[in-house]
């Protein structure tokens, strides 16, 4: 479940980007790309000795779990209050057609 994303550069890029009203910076989509990065991916952002890199947060199979567990309990959430607000019966096709609508929901993410 944990990426790992490993690349060997051969040639340093250099992007230039003005940070926004919002303090935000945009990555170009082919850096996303060769990086492997996706939207909604966390990268970590680190400060040394006047440089700040960007690099992948490489996440655990534990937080990952930790994270599908709750996004599965959010789930069983929503399923209950629509459950009681239309009547639905939670049978389990019903169920299981709600979690993969939103798994696929989240690998378009």
């Amino acid at each position: 479940m944990g990426n790992t994303v490993e690349k060997i550069i051969t040639k340093p890029q250099r992007i230039i980007r003005r940070i926004s009203r919002g303090h935000q910076v945009t990555l170009p989509p082919h850096f996303m790309k060769e990086n492997g990065l996706h939207i909604g991916d966390a990268v970590e952002i680190l400060e040394e000795k006047g440089k700040i890199t960007i690099q992948p947060l490489i996440i655990t199979d534990s937080q990952e779990k930790s994270r599908l567990i709750q996004t599965i309990q959010g789930l069983f959430g929503q399923i209950d209050s629509q459950v009681s607000k239309e009547g639905l019966s939670r049978n389990e096709e019903a169920i299981l057609e709600i979690i993969n609508n939103e798994i696929e929901q989240s690998r378009k993410r």
